[in-house]
């Protein structure tokens, strides 16, 4: 990635720097973070979508006095909007937090809008019931958090960060619990 240190305006020689060069340069980051959420359900194309719009967020609200990179503040702004777009398709496709999960009485998706058979969501129910019950019995708690977390489109090193467990603890943990729900 090109250094933009000074990102707020101008290129190192002072002349101005245009939003497509910006943008266009900090693409491989929207790719990587991308990468990290291919395992949500949702298209690759439409996570780029997503990404791309972060990062147009990025180039636009930038400020520089707050102190952060532009690197670090794109990061953190594709991330957002990667979570975002899982979030609110995860309505449809389960993808909540575990903690969420778990203390939830209600279904992991909104309900179905109407016209939906009474008898399906009753058995839909049941069945997550079942599966709260099999995670619950059959995963430690280290390994229901980092499965949630995977879920939810965080990538191992993400994982890993937010549970403050090395990298590999968390493929341990994840490789355990695949294992162990196949049963």
């Amino acid at each position: 990635m090109a250094d933009f240190s000074t990102i707020d305006g101008d290129l190192p020689d002072g002349r101005p720097l245009d939003e497509s060069v910006r943008i266009e340069s900090y693409l491989p980051l929207v790719h990587s973070r991308v990468n990290a959420f291919r395992h949500c359900g949702i298209e690759p194309d439409d996570l780029f979508q997503e990404g791309i719009i972060g990062l147009l967020n990025a180039v636009r609200s930038y400020r520089p006095e707050f102190g952060a990179s532009f690197e670090t503040f794109a990061y953190t702004c594709i991330t957002n909007r990667l979570r975002s777009a899982v979030t609110a398709a995860g309505r449809n496709i389960y993808a909540v937090s575990y903690d969420e999960w778990q203390d939830s009485d209600h279904p992991l998706s909104e309900e179905p809008e109407g016209g939906a058979d009474p008898q399906e969501i009753v058995a839909g129910r049941e069945e997550m019931a079942r599966w709260r019950q099999v995670v619950s019995q059959r995963l430690s708690d280290f390994e229901r958090r980092a499965i949630g977390l995977f879920l939810n489109g965080y990538s191992y090193e993400e994982i890993a960060a937010v549970l403050h467990h090395p990298v590999k603890a968390v493929d341990n943990a994840l490789q355990r619990a695949r294992r162990k729900l196949r049963e």
